[in-house]
């Protein structure tokens, strides 16, 4: 809708009311929801308000056309406020334990790890001596190893566009916080704390098949003696996505979204050592590729799917799209960064174990119809990530210019529910459970969107 940042008042009086009369006679749906007010806005331009705040409850902070900065937290944060509840009862199960989870202070660490770098910080304050420059955590050294590496060139571009995003002003001022030594030893503690105690309370079999959808304003709905807390205007499905053509009744959508749980050695161990059967059943390649989404897309419709870092699974995958009548035009990353802006791992080829980001491929339905505008590859989205397994971030703000006006939109596998859309899968309720919404307080001031 709007791509430019709405100056602040004071310093362009003009061209905001200028805006403001346009825009006066536009209803207040096209506008977004006013849950923020600006107390130097005058009376006389209420559709101030409402336009400063549709760019706050906007995901894209900064935008351009290799880089994006998303704000996860303060979009749940402004989609669910006037709905959050702050009963004294309630509270004490759960205080802040949504923004806990954004909370993410330090890289990803072993805990032994963790206290030899807040043992050096200590060390580094209170000795005068000149410390030996440490390398950073994004820098490649081994050239000869990383040039024979087949993910050189990925991991450059990310290091490239990222290294341009931390020259900004706006990066700078929305990745502001400098860990101490003392959050280097917590080794992010409270959001693995936060992880555990909603996991325990949300550890409910939603009855299948289940459907639903939501007015023009948030819903409380009480399933199984949980309590969930629904965005307006949204659509879901609970069912096994084997079953998914019995429940969209012949519908097309203009763009499906599809986070699928690759199948995973790793996850597939320490969910038996647990006894956990927490997520969707992980899936091969062969049984990602029987989903119809040939018969869900649009002629021209856009295809996003979440990947994983496995080779072998991402050529499979790509082998055999052709099964879904599409084609790859773009692959995306999204680059998990702590609130400091430094990646959650190392971004570099010497880096043992999880790497710092995950692939999105986009394909586009073979057809005339759907928007004519290409898409950038190589797009680098950043973002705090959740403390809770494949939370991913709002990808609808990024895609809107890519699709139809008024496109139908899904999302397969879904974990939570977005204003607009159809959210298809076993755990489509999951993230929408009222433990993750008890006294919601903003941590940091909402930053204005940037649009270069």
């Amino acid at each position: 809708m709007w791509h430019c940042a709405i100056p602040r008042w004071k310093k362009s009086k003009k061209w905001t009311v200028f805006i403001l009369e346009v825009l006066e006679a536009l209803p207040d749906d096209l506008l977004g929801p006013v849950s923020r007010f600006h107390p130097g806005a005058p009376a006389k331009y209420p559709y101030l308000d409402k336009i400063s705040c549709y760019i706050i409850n906007m995901s894209v902070m900064i935008s351009s056309k290799n880089g994006v900065v998303l704000d996860h937290e303060a979009w749940i944060l402004k989609m669910y406020k006037d709905n959050l509840t702050s009963n004294v009862e309630k509270s004490e199960k759960g205080v802040e334990i949504f923004q806990q989870l954004f909370d993410l202070r330090t890289p990803f660490l072993m805990d032994g790890q963790a206290e030899k770098f807040a043992k050096e910080m200590e060390c580094m304050k209170s000795s005068s001596e000149p410390q030996k420059k440490k390398k950073k955590i994004t820098s490649i050294s081994d050239e000869s190893l990383v040039q024979k590496h087949k993910r050189f060139e990925e991991i450059s571009h990310i290091m490239e566009v990222l290294t341009v995003l931390q020259i900004m002003p706006e990066f700078k001022k929305f990745f502001c916080y400098f860990p101490s030594a003392e959050d280097f030893r917590s080794n992010n503690r409270p959001v693995r704390d936060a992880r555990k105690r909603f996991m325990e309370a949300s550890d409910v079999q939603l009855p299948v098949p289940n459907k639903g959808s939501t007015g023009h304003k948030q819903q409380t709905l009480i399933l199984e003696d949980n309590e969930y807390i629904l965005p307006p205007n949204a659509e879901y499905i609970c069912d096994d996505v084997r079953n998914i053509l019995s429940h969209t009744s012949k519908n097309k959508y203009d763009l499906i979204v599809m986070d699928p749980p690759w199948w995973n050695k790793y996850i597939r161990r320490r969910r038996s050592a647990s006894r956990s059967d927490d997520g969707y059943a992980m899936l091969s390649v062969a049984d990602i590729l029987r989903i119809p989404l040939k018969e869900l897309l649009t002629e021209g419709g856009l295809l996003v799917v979440w990947c994983t870092n496995n080779d072998t699974q991402i050529k499979e995958l790509r082998e055999g799209l052709h099964k879904w009548d599409v084609d790859l035009i773009a692959t995306w990353f999204w680059l998990k960064l702590t609130r400091g802006g430094e990646p959650v791992t190392p971004l570099c080829m010497q880096a043992h174990g999880k790497l710092p980001y995950e692939r999105i491929l986009l394909a586009r339905k073979r057809g005339l119809n759907g928007c004519c505008r290409n898409l950038h590859d190589g797009r680098v989205i950043c973002s705090v990530p959740s403390g809770l397994h494949s939370h991913k971030p709002p990808l609808t703000e990024i895609l809107k210019d890519y699709i139809t006006p008024r496109a139908r939109c899904m999302e397969i596998f879904a974990r939570y529910l977005t204003p607009g859309w159809t959210s298809y899968g076993l755990e489509v309720l999951k993230l929408q459970h009222s433990f993750l919404f008890y006294e919601l307080s903003p941590r940091i001031p909402c930053q204005d969107s940037v649009k270069l």
